[in-house]
Protein backbone atom coordinates (compact mmCIF):
# COMPACT_ATOMS: atom_id res chain seq x y z
CA UNK A 1 0.00 0.00 0.00
CA UNK A 2 1.31 3.18 -1.24
CA UNK A 3 1.65 5.68 1.59
CA UNK A 4 1.62 9.68 1.46
CA UNK A 5 2.63 12.69 3.76
CA UNK A 6 0.70 14.83 4.86
CA UNK A 7 2.88 17.52 2.80
CA UNK A 8 2.62 16.08 -0.27
CA UNK A 9 -1.26 15.24 -0.36
CA UNK A 10 -1.57 18.63 0.87
CA UNK A 11 0.56 20.16 -2.12
CA UNK A 12 -0.95 17.61 -4.76
CA UNK A 13 -4.61 19.08 -3.90
CA UNK A 14 -3.24 22.78 -3.80
CA UNK A 15 -4.12 22.84 -0.05
CA UNK A 16 -2.71 24.48 3.11
CA UNK A 17 -2.13 22.23 6.10
CA UNK A 18 -1.02 22.83 9.95
CA UNK A 19 0.81 20.47 11.79
CA UNK A 20 2.85 17.51 11.19
CA UNK A 21 3.66 17.43 7.34
CA UNK A 22 5.45 14.33 7.44
CA UNK A 23 2.70 12.12 8.71
CA UNK A 24 2.20 9.26 6.55
CA UNK A 25 -1.52 8.60 5.14
CA UNK A 26 -2.50 5.70 3.62
CA UNK A 27 -6.17 5.62 3.83
CA UNK A 28 -9.29 7.12 3.84
CA UNK A 29 -11.73 6.30 7.01
CA UNK A 30 -13.96 7.48 9.41
CA UNK A 31 -13.97 9.39 12.72
CA UNK A 32 -14.28 5.91 14.71
CA UNK A 33 -11.33 4.23 12.77
CA UNK A 34 -8.20 3.33 15.02
CA UNK A 35 -5.95 2.31 12.50
CA UNK A 36 -2.75 4.00 11.53
CA UNK A 37 -1.88 6.11 8.82
CA UNK A 38 -5.79 7.06 8.26
CA UNK A 39 -7.43 10.55 7.20
CA UNK A 40 -11.21 11.83 8.28
CA UNK A 41 -12.60 14.96 8.06
CA UNK A 42 -14.74 16.92 10.05
CA UNK A 43 -17.61 18.84 8.35
CA UNK A 44 -18.53 21.64 10.67
CA UNK A 45 -18.19 22.31 14.67
CA UNK A 46 -21.05 19.40 15.37
CA UNK A 47 -18.24 16.84 15.22
CA UNK A 48 -15.62 18.82 16.48
CA UNK A 49 -15.48 17.04 19.97
CA UNK A 50 -15.74 13.87 18.32
CA UNK A 51 -12.57 14.63 16.18
CA UNK A 52 -10.43 15.41 19.26
CA UNK A 53 -11.62 12.01 20.70
CA UNK A 54 -10.84 10.13 18.04
CA UNK A 55 -7.42 8.42 17.33
CA UNK A 56 -7.54 9.67 13.63
CA UNK A 57 -4.34 12.08 13.35
CA UNK A 58 -4.92 13.77 9.89
CA UNK A 59 -8.38 15.55 9.42
CA UNK A 60 -9.48 17.56 6.59
CA UNK A 61 -11.68 20.39 8.04
CA UNK A 62 -12.16 24.38 7.23
CA UNK A 63 -9.26 26.77 7.69
CA UNK A 64 -11.00 28.40 10.93
CA UNK A 65 -11.82 25.18 12.87
CA UNK A 66 -9.78 24.67 15.89
CA UNK A 67 -8.50 20.97 17.14
CA UNK A 68 -5.42 21.14 19.03
CA UNK A 69 -3.26 18.23 18.84
CA UNK A 70 -4.56 17.05 15.47
CA UNK A 71 -2.59 17.70 12.04
CA UNK A 72 -4.96 19.44 9.49
CA UNK A 73 -5.41 19.72 5.97
CA UNK A 74 -7.54 22.78 5.01
CA UNK A 75 -10.31 22.73 2.36
CA UNK A 76 -13.35 24.71 2.04
CA UNK A 77 -15.71 22.31 1.63
CA UNK A 78 -14.23 19.49 3.53
CA UNK A 79 -17.05 16.84 2.44
CA UNK A 80 -16.62 17.42 -1.21
CA UNK A 81 -12.41 17.38 -0.86
CA UNK A 82 -12.51 13.54 1.51
CA UNK A 83 -14.20 12.60 -1.65
CA UNK A 84 -11.47 13.62 -4.23
CA UNK A 85 -8.98 12.31 -1.36
CA UNK A 86 -10.66 8.85 -1.01
CA UNK A 87 -10.68 8.57 -4.43
CA UNK A 88 -7.10 9.41 -4.66
CA UNK A 89 -6.30 6.89 -2.19
CA UNK A 90 -8.38 4.16 -3.26
CA UNK A 91 -9.18 4.60 -6.92
CA UNK A 92 -12.31 2.92 -7.96
CA UNK A 93 -11.47 -0.64 -10.05
CA UNK A 94 -10.72 -0.37 -13.51
CA UNK A 95 -12.73 -3.08 -16.07
CA UNK A 96 -10.57 -3.81 -19.08
CA UNK A 97 -12.75 -3.79 -22.15
CA UNK A 98 -13.75 -7.61 -22.92
CA UNK A 99 -16.50 -9.63 -23.86
CA UNK A 100 -17.34 -12.62 -22.02
CA UNK A 101 -17.40 -16.13 -24.87
CA UNK A 102 -20.26 -16.65 -22.70
CA UNK A 103 -22.39 -13.75 -24.13
CA UNK A 104 -25.72 -14.61 -25.40
CA UNK A 105 -26.30 -11.83 -28.54
CA UNK A 106 -29.49 -10.63 -30.42
CA UNK A 107 -29.85 -9.63 -33.71
CA UNK A 108 -29.69 -6.72 -34.89
CA UNK A 109 -27.51 -5.16 -31.50
CA UNK A 110 -25.18 -2.19 -31.93
CA UNK A 111 -22.55 -2.34 -29.47
CA UNK A 112 -19.70 0.24 -28.76
CA UNK A 113 -16.03 0.33 -28.43
CA UNK A 114 -14.25 -0.70 -24.99
CA UNK A 115 -16.84 -2.67 -23.60
CA UNK A 116 -16.32 -5.34 -20.24
CA UNK A 117 -19.44 -8.00 -20.45
CA UNK A 118 -18.89 -10.41 -17.82
CA UNK A 119 -20.29 -14.23 -17.72
CA UNK A 120 -23.36 -15.55 -18.64
CA UNK A 121 -24.90 -12.16 -20.00
CA UNK A 122 -28.15 -12.04 -22.03
CA UNK A 123 -28.72 -9.08 -24.37
CA UNK A 124 -31.87 -9.29 -26.66
CA UNK A 125 -32.98 -7.99 -29.90
CA UNK A 126 -32.43 -4.34 -31.13
CA UNK A 127 -30.35 -3.31 -28.22
CA UNK A 128 -27.76 -0.44 -28.11
CA UNK A 129 -25.15 -0.49 -25.67
CA UNK A 130 -22.49 3.03 -25.90
CA UNK A 131 -19.03 2.55 -25.77
CA UNK A 132 -17.35 2.20 -22.38
CA UNK A 133 -19.76 0.77 -20.65
CA UNK A 134 -19.83 -2.38 -17.99
CA UNK A 135 -21.97 -5.08 -18.16
CA UNK A 136 -21.30 -7.57 -14.89
CA UNK A 137 -22.38 -11.38 -14.57
CA UNK A 138 -25.48 -12.05 -15.02
CA UNK A 139 -27.41 -9.11 -16.28
CA UNK A 140 -30.49 -9.72 -18.34
CA UNK A 141 -30.90 -7.35 -21.39
CA UNK A 142 -34.17 -7.25 -22.91
CA UNK A 143 -35.29 -6.49 -26.46
CA UNK A 144 -35.38 -2.72 -27.94
CA UNK A 145 -33.36 -1.17 -25.06
CA UNK A 146 -30.82 1.31 -25.63
CA UNK A 147 -28.06 2.18 -22.98
CA UNK A 148 -26.10 4.72 -23.52
CA UNK A 149 -21.93 5.31 -23.00
CA UNK A 150 -19.72 4.70 -19.78
CA UNK A 151 -22.57 3.02 -17.75
CA UNK A 152 -22.37 0.13 -14.90
CA UNK A 153 -24.34 -2.69 -14.43
CA UNK A 154 -24.26 -4.43 -11.58
CA UNK A 155 -24.36 -8.24 -11.63
CA UNK A 156 -27.91 -9.70 -12.04
CA UNK A 157 -29.72 -6.69 -12.89
CA UNK A 158 -32.45 -7.00 -15.41
CA UNK A 159 -33.74 -4.19 -17.84
CA UNK A 160 -36.99 -5.52 -19.45
CA UNK A 161 -37.87 -5.01 -23.32
CA UNK A 162 -37.76 -1.34 -24.10
CA UNK A 163 -35.63 0.13 -21.25
CA UNK A 164 -33.47 3.23 -22.07
CA UNK A 165 -30.78 4.25 -19.80
CA UNK A 166 -28.35 7.92 -20.79
CA UNK A 167 -24.95 8.33 -19.92
CA UNK A 168 -23.09 7.71 -16.71
CA UNK A 169 -26.11 5.84 -15.15
CA UNK A 170 -25.18 3.10 -12.27
CA UNK A 171 -27.25 0.14 -11.42
CA UNK A 172 -26.50 -2.03 -8.73
CA UNK A 173 -27.03 -5.37 -8.20
CA UNK A 174 -30.41 -7.12 -8.20
CA UNK A 175 -31.95 -4.14 -9.36
CA UNK A 176 -35.29 -4.74 -11.85
CA UNK A 177 -35.93 -2.15 -14.31
CA UNK A 178 -39.10 -1.93 -17.07
CA UNK A 179 -40.94 -4.80 -15.00
CA UNK A 180 -44.66 -4.67 -15.67
CA UNK A 181 -46.58 -2.15 -13.30
CA UNK A 182 -49.23 -2.99 -11.02
CA UNK A 183 -52.67 -2.44 -12.32
CA UNK A 184 -55.79 -4.65 -12.48
CA UNK A 185 -59.62 -4.05 -13.26
CA UNK A 186 -61.81 -5.90 -11.26
CA UNK A 187 -65.10 -7.20 -13.00
CA UNK A 188 -67.74 -9.45 -11.39
CA UNK A 189 -65.20 -10.37 -8.13
CA UNK A 190 -62.21 -11.46 -10.60
CA UNK A 191 -59.22 -9.41 -11.12
CA UNK A 192 -57.92 -8.73 -14.63
CA UNK A 193 -54.69 -7.76 -15.57
CA UNK A 194 -54.58 -4.13 -17.09
CA UNK A 195 -51.79 -4.29 -19.98
CA UNK A 196 -48.85 -2.22 -19.32
CA UNK A 197 -47.39 -1.14 -22.51
CA UNK A 198 -45.14 1.57 -21.54
CA UNK A 199 -41.11 1.96 -20.88
CA UNK A 200 -38.75 3.47 -18.11
CA UNK A 201 -36.11 6.09 -18.93
CA UNK A 202 -33.28 6.72 -16.79
CA UNK A 203 -31.79 9.85 -17.58
CA UNK A 204 -27.71 10.54 -17.20
CA UNK A 205 -26.03 10.27 -14.42
CA UNK A 206 -28.19 8.55 -12.32
CA UNK A 207 -27.25 6.15 -9.72
CA UNK A 208 -29.76 2.91 -8.90
CA UNK A 209 -29.33 1.18 -5.48
CA UNK A 210 -29.55 -3.15 -5.24
CA UNK A 211 -32.31 -4.20 -5.65
CA UNK A 212 -34.74 -1.49 -6.41
CA UNK A 213 -38.07 -2.07 -8.97
CA UNK A 214 -38.50 0.34 -11.55
CA UNK A 215 -42.26 -0.38 -12.76
CA UNK A 216 -42.53 0.30 -17.09
CA UNK A 217 -45.40 2.67 -17.49
CA UNK A 218 -48.83 1.85 -18.23
CA UNK A 219 -48.87 3.29 -21.58
CA UNK A 220 -46.53 6.21 -21.15
CA UNK A 221 -43.23 7.21 -19.76
CA UNK A 222 -41.98 6.13 -16.21
CA UNK A 223 -38.32 8.48 -15.37
CA UNK A 224 -35.84 9.12 -13.41
CA UNK A 225 -34.47 12.66 -13.96
CA UNK A 226 -31.01 13.17 -14.17
CA UNK A 227 -28.69 13.03 -11.56
CA UNK A 228 -31.17 11.45 -9.07
CA UNK A 229 -29.54 8.75 -6.32
CA UNK A 230 -31.33 6.04 -5.18
CA UNK A 231 -31.11 3.72 -2.21
CA UNK A 232 -31.71 0.19 -1.73
CA UNK A 233 -34.64 -1.23 -1.83
CA UNK A 234 -36.59 1.61 -3.46
CA UNK A 235 -39.77 0.98 -5.14
CA UNK A 236 -41.19 3.20 -8.15
CA UNK A 237 -44.33 2.45 -9.50
CA UNK A 238 -45.74 2.89 -13.29
CA UNK A 239 -45.68 6.11 -14.60
CA UNK A 240 -44.03 7.81 -11.72
CA UNK A 241 -41.86 10.66 -12.73
CA UNK A 242 -38.92 11.46 -10.47
CA UNK A 243 -37.14 15.21 -10.79
CA UNK A 244 -33.60 16.01 -11.30
CA UNK A 245 -31.02 15.52 -8.72
CA UNK A 246 -33.24 13.81 -5.91
CA UNK A 247 -32.31 11.46 -2.96
CA UNK A 248 -33.80 8.90 -2.37
CA UNK A 249 -33.21 6.60 0.66
CA UNK A 250 -33.72 2.78 1.59
CA UNK A 251 -36.98 0.89 1.60
CA UNK A 252 -39.06 4.16 -0.22
CA UNK A 253 -41.85 3.69 -2.25
CA UNK A 254 -43.56 6.25 -5.20
CA UNK A 255 -47.27 4.61 -6.23
CA UNK A 256 -48.15 4.83 -9.75
CA UNK A 257 -48.35 8.15 -11.58
CA UNK A 258 -46.78 10.35 -8.89
CA UNK A 259 -44.71 13.17 -10.38
CA UNK A 260 -42.34 15.37 -8.19
CA UNK A 261 -40.05 18.10 -8.74
CA UNK A 262 -35.83 18.36 -8.66
CA UNK A 263 -33.99 18.35 -5.59
CA UNK A 264 -37.00 15.49 -3.63
CA UNK A 265 -35.81 14.31 -0.97
CA UNK A 266 -37.05 10.88 0.73
CA UNK A 267 -36.18 9.72 4.25
CA UNK A 268 -35.95 5.99 4.91
CA UNK A 269 -39.19 3.84 4.75
CA UNK A 270 -41.17 7.26 3.57
CA UNK A 271 -44.23 6.46 0.54
CA UNK A 272 -45.65 9.02 -1.41
CA UNK A 273 -49.34 8.19 -2.34
CA UNK A 274 -50.21 7.67 -6.27
CA UNK A 275 -51.43 10.41 -8.57
CA UNK A 276 -49.86 13.42 -6.49
CA UNK A 277 -47.74 16.13 -8.49
CA UNK A 278 -45.35 17.38 -5.43
CA UNK A 279 -42.89 20.57 -6.21
CA UNK A 280 -39.05 21.68 -5.65
CA UNK A 281 -37.33 20.83 -2.60
CA UNK A 282 -39.47 18.90 -1.25
CA UNK A 283 -38.20 16.74 1.63
CA UNK A 284 -40.10 13.70 3.03
CA UNK A 285 -39.16 12.68 6.46
CA UNK A 286 -38.68 9.54 7.30
CA UNK A 287 -41.68 6.75 7.99
CA UNK A 288 -43.91 9.41 6.73
CA UNK A 289 -47.16 8.73 3.97
CA UNK A 290 -47.53 11.73 1.95
CA UNK A 291 -50.68 11.56 0.61
CA UNK A 292 -51.80 14.78 -0.55
CA UNK A 293 -50.25 16.96 -3.85
CA UNK A 294 -47.55 20.03 -2.52
CA UNK A 295 -45.93 23.01 -3.77
CA UNK A 296 -42.16 23.81 -3.49
CA UNK A 297 -39.98 24.17 -0.48
CA UNK A 298 -41.30 22.33 2.16
CA UNK A 299 -40.57 19.31 4.44
CA UNK A 300 -43.38 16.92 5.78
CA UNK A 301 -43.49 14.26 8.38
CA UNK A 302 -45.91 12.08 9.61
CA UNK A 303 -48.65 9.91 8.79
CA UNK A 304 -50.77 11.27 6.79
CA UNK A 305 -47.77 13.59 6.45
CA UNK A 306 -47.94 17.40 7.73
CA UNK A 307 -45.94 20.50 8.02
CA UNK A 308 -43.21 19.41 10.18
CA UNK A 309 -43.09 21.88 12.27
CA UNK A 310 -47.10 21.00 13.09
CA UNK A 311 -46.07 17.50 13.22
CA UNK A 312 -43.66 18.10 15.67
CA UNK A 313 -46.03 20.43 17.93
CA UNK A 314 -48.41 17.64 17.29
CA UNK A 315 -45.94 15.21 18.51
CA UNK A 316 -44.98 17.21 21.77
CA UNK A 317 -49.41 17.44 22.81
CA UNK A 318 -49.80 13.79 22.00
CA UNK A 319 -46.65 12.89 24.98
CA UNK A 320 -47.81 15.19 27.32
CA UNK A 321 -50.86 13.49 27.28
CA UNK A 322 -49.80 11.69 30.68
CA UNK A 323 -49.62 15.07 32.23
CA UNK A 324 -52.98 16.22 31.33
CA UNK A 325 -54.67 13.07 32.36
CA UNK A 326 -52.90 13.19 36.07
CA UNK A 327 -53.92 16.94 36.10
CA UNK A 328 -57.39 16.33 35.33
CA UNK A 329 -57.46 13.17 37.54
CA UNK A 330 -56.43 15.78 40.81
CA UNK A 331 -59.51 17.42 40.38
CA UNK A 332 -61.61 14.57 39.48
CA UNK A 333 -60.63 12.62 43.16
Amino acid sequence: MKKWTVAELARLFGLLYAGNGEALITHACGLESTELHGISYVENEHFAKKAMESAVEVLVCREDMKLPGKTLIFAEYPDMMIVEITNFLHPPKKYKPSIDASLILGSNCQLGENLSIGGRVVIGDRVTVGSGTVIMAGVVIGDDCQIGSDCMLHPNVTLCDDTAIGNRVLVNAGTVIGAEGYGFVTHKGKHHKIPQVGYVLIEDDVEIGACNTIDRGRFGVTRIGRGTKTDNLVHVGHNVEIGEDSLVVGMVGFAGSTKTGHHLIMGGQSMLAGHLKIGNHVTVSAKSLLAKSVGDGERYAGIPARLHKEWLQANGYLYRLRQVFDFIKKFKD
